[in-house]
């Protein structure tokens, strides 16, 4: 009961001083960095079966984007079109790093705000593109996967002066990646990979080898309004 009393109080607030959709549009471009869950569960399966000391799972991914958004004059809506950079790796003898670009366009609802904070909700769909290398010892493969996949999220922008923004976001991102094509090899990789296919899908134990580019994504960011 005390959580959804925080929110009641937080919303009385934020109607109390002017907390609907301001009546002019905007403007406005940023960038952000992010840290992302990313679960990459086969590429940790294969690197855990090697048995090798020292070999460290895939962790959290880190993001890098930059955005121009347009806020419609006189309602809560916004567009906001944003590329971003993922990077992702873990350490060892053997070991995975995966790069890849994003685009996402977002749909953002603004339905909270005064002079200082602004509330928003979002969602988008987009398209992202994973490249990945592995490595056990002398052998080593890269592969490469795409697919699109969609968002949603909450978040706050804390507004210094009328055109500088700190922002705040948490996001749900949902782009699991079903298919991702050797693109080179050598050697046998060992574990439950083997010996890879050139330019065959990338596969563990018989099956795909799913990478993905989703998960829980926090980002921290700044917006200049024009």
């Amino acid at each position: 009961m005390t959580f959804f009393k925080t929110l009641l109080a937080i919303g009385a607030f934020l109607l109390a001083t002017q907390a609907f959709a301001q009546s002019s549009g905007g403007n406005s471009i940023g960038f952000g960095v992010g840290i992302l869950s990313a679960p990459q569960t086969d590429l940790n399966s294969y690197l855990d079966g090697l048995n090798i000391a020292g070999v460290k799972d895939v962790g959290s991914a880190y993001e890098f984007s930059a955005q121009y958004a347009h806020r419609f004059s006189g309602t809560m809506f916004a567009v906001i079109f944003r590329p971003s950079l993922f990077t992702q790796s873990s350490t060892g003898t053997a070991s995975a790093n995966m790069s890849g670009v994003l685009f996402f366009p977002i749909v953002r609802l603004v339905p909270l705000e005064n002079n200082f904070m602004k509330f928003f909700l979002q969602v988008g769909v987009g398209y992202g593109n994973i490249s990945g290398t592995l490595s056990n010892g002398s052998s080593n493969l890269a592969f490469s996967g795409g697919t699109f996949g969609g968002l949603a999220g909450l978040g706050a922008e804390f507004c210094f002066t009328p055109s500088n923004c700190i922002v705040l976001e948490g996001n749900a991102r949902y782009l699991p990646i079903y298919r991702n094509i050797v693109t080179a090899s050598s050697g046998n990789m060992g574990g439950s990979i083997g010996t890879p296919v050139l330019n065959g899908e990338l596969r563990a134990n018989n099956n795909d080898v799913i990478t993905t580019m989703g998960g829980f994504l926090g980002i921290v960011g700044y917006n200049f309004y024009f």
